[in-house]
């Protein structure tokens, strides 16, 4: 059960990191000026 538990949150940590690169790759691109203003 605990490896269950590990495998879920790394599927999670995998999955956030891969939006959070998507997000940032989409607003780089759409708008130079996203970052400064977050």
């Amino acid at each position: 059960m605990a490896s269950k538990v590990i495998k879920s949150a790394r599927e999670r940590a995998l999955r956030y990191v891969e939006n959070a690169s998507r997000l940032q790759k989409q607003d780089l691109r759409d708008n130079p000026g996203a970052r400064t203003q977050v």
